[in-house]
């Protein structure tokens, strides 16, 4: 199996072949930080290079007869370098918290690619997501999510002193286009400096949203409403009961009905 170099970044998956997992490997030459982030939905594997590229790119691969094959380079219009991404079914989401939105540095936003009639093809985006009270260093899209028509972005610096929001997006009966929020998720006891929103997951109705910095560590979950997502505190919510877990957030998962939360260490 080869080795990263300089110039040949490397990403792995897992794929379950004849109920054998077995390691591939694929690579990209001479692009920086390939394999920053990865997401799977079916028979379709989105890539993304990482801040150290010179122009944001999502690698779509698809399967076919066991074997995995690239299709499409997909790029933002005005070349935002990518840090987070998600795919459900036709729908591939990559933040880049990065960007610059009215003139704010590191406001960041987040571009939506749909699958075109004839399948993946190299192209811009649909649509891009912003927030409406965004503001400098904001650092929305750090994080991504998404399932069926909602998707969920953490700012984890936006609010009060980084205290961190969360941004509900419900795709319109016309499909998606450019837009500002439906909801924002904030947490009802939030301080300053929890990083809510540096992980999001969402599944169906269900949206769960962590705060890595918070001490003791904790994970937000959320209900949508009969009406659809509205401004809201969370449902219910989750802690490092003993505080022994350091960075307990930094990842989380959500699927069907089961909430998966990670930390990085011990305090």
């Amino acid at each position: 199996m080869k080795h990263a170099t300089l110039k040949h970044f490397a990403t792995f998956f897992l794929l379950l072949v004849s109920n054998v997992f077995a390691a591939t490997e694929y690579t990209v030459k001479g692009s920086s930080d390939f394999g920053t982030a990865v997401a799977v939905s079916g028979k379709t594997l989105a890539v993304i290079n990482g801040p150290a590229a010179s122009t944001g790119v999502v690698y779509v691969y698809q399967e076919s007869n066991n074997k995995w094959s690239p299709v499409a380079q997909l790029t933002a219009s005005d070349g935002a370098i990518f840090q987070s991404v998600a795919i459900y079914e036709n729908t591939i989401v990559a933040g880049a918290l990065a960007d610059t939105v009215n003139g704010n540095p590191q406001q960041g936003s987040v571009y939506v690619f749909v699958e075109g009639k004839n399948g993946w093809a190299d192209g811009n985006e649909t649509a891009r997501l912003t927030s409406s009270d965004g503001s400098t260093d904001n650092f929305f899209g750090e994080s991504v999510a998404i399932s069926v028509k909602t998707i969920i972005v953490g700012a984890p610096e936006a609010g009060n002193t980084q205290q961190g929001e969360a941004y509900e997006f419900t795709e319109p009966a016309n499909g998606w286009a450019s837009s500002t929020e439906t909801a924002i998720l904030t947490a009802s006891d939030g301080q300053n400096q929890d990083q809510f929103g540096a992980s999001v997951s969402v599944n169906g109705v269900f949206a769960a949203i962590s705060a890595r910095t918070s001490k003791p560590g904790k994970a937000y979950l959320y209900h949508e409403t009969q009406g659809g997502w509205q401004n809201m505190t969370q449902t219910a919510e989750i802690t490092d009961a003993d505080g022994n877990v350091k960075g307990f957030g930094v990842s989380s998962v959500l699927i069907a009905g089961v909430l998966v939360v990670g930390g990085c260490g011990w305090r």
